[in-house]
């Protein structure tokens, strides 16, 4: 396991950072996965100076190996 792959699965299963969530690829059934939420708040420019815009997203980080036995690749 790489420094980033072990820092990752400590972030993932801290209960102040890591949250359960459901991954499901159609038409397979539902798994059960650990996440990182992020929410950045981006602002766009180009939209009159001052009076520029914010754009809020949702971000989740999600370990690759938990997804590794629900996703085939063609």
């Amino acid at each position: 396991m790489s420094a980033f792959a072990g820092a990752m699965a400590v972030l993932l299963e801290d209960p102040n950072i890591g949250s359960n969530a459901q991954y499901r690829r159609p038409p397979g059934d539902w798994a059960a996965v650990r996440v990182v939420r992020s929410a950045p708040d981006d602002q766009l420019p180009g939209l009159g100076g001052a009076a520029s815009s914010r754009a809020g997203s949702l971000s989740v980080t999600v370990a690759a190996d938990a997804l590794a036995s629900l996703v085939t690749l063609p």
